[in-house]
């Protein structure tokens, strides 16, 4: 434990600047109006990740479907 202190110090003290000016970047953007447009990348993020799922659900329904027909 004693030694993994010293790393965790030193990854805290090189982290905490650049989040720390991310947030007030974040906080400036918003009280003008503007945005990183974080959110529109999340949604598209999921979007993707939903459409994948369903090729996938489909995909199995049509092998189950041929397994099914075959095996008869």
């Amino acid at each position: 434990m004693a030694l993994i202190m010293p790393f965790v110090s030193v990854a805290i003290s090189i982290l905490y600047t650049p989040l720390l000016l991310l947030i007030l970047c974040i906080i400036f953007l918003a009280s003008i109006g503007k945005s990183l447009g974080v959110r529109r990348l999340y949604v598209n993020i999921l979007l993707k990740l939903f459409e994948v799922r369903k090729y996938f659900s489909q995909l199995k329904k049509i092998k189950n479907i041929f397994f099914l027909t075959n095996s008869m």
